[in-house]
């Protein structure tokens, strides 16, 4: 697996992040359905007792593409904490460590893994909604 270096890791986390919020998880996918055109499929992770799901939306039909939507699960919601760009290929997520990884699916490529995205969940805030916080956190 190709792995990112450090001074590499770059968040590419789209500036329209909304503040979108579910009730559920089947809100959570059906979210992800209306905002599709070719389907969508999901990972749930855990980090540290903090439930996490990652949609891969997919905009085309018979060619892969993957636009990768972090959810992580608040006090009563929901809530959409980063979305990437769409790339073409198979996208998936897993936790490694303190981090988030997104890469290309290499059980479905055939191929060693690439990492597009890797998120260090120990410096964010995810009980407290859809803010990436770095550092300190604002007042």
């Amino acid at each position: 697996m190709f792995r990112l270096p450090a001074a590499a890791t770059i968040l590419l986390a789209s500036t329209t992040c909304n503040s979108a919020e579910f009730a559920t998880v089947e809100g959570v996918r059906q979210w992800g359905d209306a905002n599709s055109f070719g389907g969508v499929h999901q990972t749930e992770l855990d980090y540290r007792g903090q439930k996490i799901i990652v949609l891969f939306l997919s905009h085309t039909s018979g060619v892969p593409s993957s636009e990768p939507v972090i959810f992580v699960k608040g006090k009563k919601y929901w809530l959409m904490l980063a979305r990437f760009p769409s790339l073409n290929t198979y996208l998936t997520a897993w936790i490694d460590g303190e981090f988030l990884v997104i890469g290309t699916n290499e059980e479905i490529l055939e191929e060693p893994s690439i990492e597009v995205v890797r998120l260090n969940l120990g410096v964010l805030d995810l009980k407290n909604g859809n803010r990436l916080y770095f550092g300190m956190k604002p007042n």
